[in-house]
């Protein structure tokens, strides 16, 4: 389930980034949960 979970986080973020990919200060902001995502 935590996988899956993940995942599913993981899918959402890289559909955020990129549909917002020409905004480079909104991906950094992306990128930084992704982070803490990993790390949580």
């Amino acid at each position: 389930m935590c996988i899956y979970t993940f995942y599913l986080k993981n899918n959402i973020i890289e559909t955020l980034i990129f549909i917002d990919l020409n905004n480079l200060q909104y991906l950094n902001i992306i990128i930084n949960r992704l982070l803490k995502i990993i790390n949580f």
